[in-house]
Parts: structure tokens; sequence; C-alpha cells
């Protein structure tokens, strides 16, 4: 042969990362093409709508977890198979508990307004990804990435390919039960190989018996939960804020738009995410404690390369969006709203470049500065969109968020410059 592969680029870990970022792309493109699918095949009134049950189903698990089980996953990675069992009862039991409540809030809600059969829907959609999304974490943590990212594909794009067939050929199925029933099969089968994964793990085993009460475990758990629950709360409430508030303030269809455009930043974001700064997380860790001289310096490299990056997406995304909205979408309140999309990038360019800035704060484990500034921002979030929303309309959605993210950033690598300041001050 001319050229030989090097054995470093086929090695086993190099194809389990191809395999990874390539799985996990295509789930960001699957959502993307899902959300075009409605905007074309349905319309923006069903778009916004569902805008509005992924969001609530981001949230409510969010609100409803009381993040105990991001602290199950964190002990999981050196405890004993019976000791996580043991922590996965407790957990199931509170989520009986909490969502046996929530269901007959949803049976007498959907009895009164006579939408019974959705209501059951949106209770087993939310439901079943609150499941997902902590298996996926605990699955992530116990170094199953594989595993953990194929579930993922399986109920966040699998069941969205097998919809939009069905529903090309079947215009029946253009509708928004339809789309819960695909999503909570998609939820249900990975449910399924969750179980299947973890069939050898001792469930059923007397050794997995409670060790201390109900009510303790919950106290001592969310005890120790309690900053980041906080912080979850308000980094998914900052997420999708603004959907709620231009349904609220404007009108469905909007928000339709917005979801749109947004789930193209929201794909931008992830890959950023992805591809850089989930990388820099250990490097800035480790040399903060065992490097501090190069700790600057990476930390500039990091953010030197995701400006860079989102900057290039921005410049990639704006013709691309340009090109499906006139030449596809054939919706011309799409066409109407594309300048939107422009500000949209900038509010990408600004969070990833936020993200970048809090690194500094986790690299150091100041999660209370890390809070401090999200609630910052969340509040100042919420005061400009209500002023702009009302006055401006959906303008003010981008242009709120670039406000006061742009403000927040300032105000974070302030405090930053301060903190290198101090490190470098004489004693």
């Amino acid at each position: 042969m001319f050229f030989k592969i090097p054995k470093a680029l086929i090695n086993k870990k190099t194809m389990q990362t191809l395999f990874l970022m390539n799985i996990r792309g295509t789930s960001l493109v699957v959502k993307f093409i899902l959300t075009l699918y409605i905007a074309r095949f349905l319309d923006f009134e069903a778009l916004g709508i569902y805008g509005l049950i992924t969001a609530a189903s981001i949230i409510i698990p969010s609100f409803l977890g009381l993040s105990l089980m991001y602290i199950q996953a964190r002990h999981a990675v050196t405890q004993s198979l019976h000791k996580i069992i043991e922590g996965l009862h407790y957990y199931g039991r509170y989520l009986f508990y909490i969502y046996s409540i929530l269901l007959c809030f949803t049976v007498i809600g959907g009895a009164v307004t006579e939408t019974q059969f959705l209501a059951l829907l949106l209770f087993l959609f939310i439901f079943l990804e609150h499941l997902n999304q902590d298996f996926y974490g605990l699955l992530l943590n116990l170094s199953k990435p594989m595993a953990a990212n194929v579930l993922h594909f399986l109920r966040a794009a699998s069941w969205a390919i097998i919809y939009m067939i069905v529903a090309f050929f079947y215009p029946a199925f253009r509708n928004i039960e339809s789309l819960l029933i695909g999503g909570v099969i998609g939820s249900f089968s990975a449910l399924i190989g969750f179980f299947w994964v973890t069939r050898n793990w001792p469930w059923l085993s007397p050794k997995n018996i409670q060790s201390i009460s109900f009510k303790k475990w919950i106290f001592l758990n969310f005890k120790e939960a309690r900053l980041i629950y906080l912080n979850n709360i308000i980094t998914t409430f900052s997420s999708y804020l603004n959907h709620f508030l231009i349904t609220a303030f404007l009108n469905i269809e909007l928000t339709g738009i917005y979801v749109f455009f947004s789930q193209a930043i929201s794909a931008m974001l992830n890959l950023i995410r992805t591809g850089i700064i989930q990388i820099s997380k250990p490097k800035l860790v480790r040399a903060y404690k065992e490097q501090p001289e190069q700790y600057n310096s990476f930390l500039h490299s990091c953010f030197k390369q995701t400006l860079l990056t989102s900057i290039l997406f921005a410049l990639f995304a704006c013709p691309f969006m340009y090109i499906i909205v006139h030449y596809f979408l054939n919706r011309p309140l799409a066409e109407e709203w594309l300048p939107l999309f422009w500000l949209m990038c900038i509010t990408m360019i600004i969070a990833s470049s936020r993200e970048v800035a809090n690194l500094a704060f986790y690299s150091r484990y100041m999660d209370n500065l890390i809070v401090k500034y999200n609630l910052f921002g969340l509040s100042g979030q919420v005061l400009f969109s209500l002023v702009l929303l009302p006055t401006i309309g959906l303008w003010g959605a981008p242009i709120a968020s670039i406000i006061i993210g742009a403000l927040t950033l300032i105000l974070i690598y302030r405090e930053i410059a301060n903190m290198i300041k101090l490190k470098k001050a004489p004693t």
C-alpha cells in the first residue's frame, strides 16, 4: 500500500470517540430536521406547542428531581453495584410519590379541559424523559458512554426518523398527538434499553435492603444537592424562558418561529460544548491544582477557540438558514422573521463565551459564583424581556438576551481578572 494508516488512528479508544461524536452529531441533525419538518408539513403553531412541551419535559424533571440523581450518579463512580441500586431504590420511591401526585392533577386537568388523552400523553412524555435523563447521566458516570449515547439516540432521534417517514406518506399523523406518541415510544424503548444494559445488576438482591429511613435519605442527599439544584433550576429556566414569555405576550405562532431558529442555535452550542468546553473542563481543573503557571494560558486558549468557532458557526449558519427558509420551508412568516436569526447568532457567540468564563469558576470549585452570575443573568433576562417583548415584539427576545448576556459576561471577566491580580499580588 502507498499509504498506511497509523495504528494510533485506528485504536479502540479513537474509534469509540469518533462513533460517539457521530451519533451525538446525528441526533442534533435529526432534531433540527424534525423542527424543520414540523414547520414545513404542519405549521408554526404546532411547532410552538411542541417547543413548549419539549421545554416542559426539561423544566419539570429539573424542578421535581431536586438534583438527587446528580448526587447518586456522582457517588456511583466509587460505589459498589449494591450501594448504587440501594440509592436507586430510594430515588425510585421518591419519584413514585411525586409523580403519583402529578398524575392526579393530570387526570383532573384533562377531565376539566376535556383533553384527557392529550394530558396523559404529556404526563407519560415528561415522566419517561425524566427517567431517561437520569439514567443517561448515571451510565456516563459509570464509564458506559457508548450505551448512554446509543440510548440517547434511541429516545431523541430514532423515533423522529420513523415519525417523519410515516407522516410524510400518511398526512393523518401530522398532529401533536402523533408527535407525542412517537416521543413516548422512543423514550419507552430507551428505558427498556437501560434495563437490558443493566440486566446483570443485582436489582432484587437482599443486600440492597435500605439501610436508613426514606426521610433521612431525602434530607441528606438534598442537603448535598441544594446548590447544584438551585443552579440547575436557574440554567434550565434561562434556556427556555423565552418560549413561555413569547407565548404569554405575543402568540403561539411566533413562539414557533422562535423555536425553529433556536433549534439551530442550540445545535451549534451543543457542538461547541462537546468539541471544546467539555474537553477543557478536566484540563483546567488539573492545571489549577498541578500546573498553576499554565492555567491562564489554558483558559485563554479555550476562550479563543470557543470564540473563533462560534463566529465561524454563525458565518456558516446565516447563509445556510437563508437557503432553508427561501428554497425549502416555503413559509412567508419565516422569511419575514429571518433577520431575527442573525441576532440569535450573536446570542450564541455570547452564550458560548460565557460558558468558558464559567469554567474559570468551575475549575476553582467556586460553585457559589456560578450560581450568583446565573441568577443575575436569569433576573436580568426576565426584566428586559418583560419590557421589550410588549414594546418591540419578537425582536425583544434576542435583544434582551444580548444585553443581559453581554453585561453578565463583562462582570464575570472582571471577577476573573481580579482573581488573577490577587493571585499575582505580593504577599
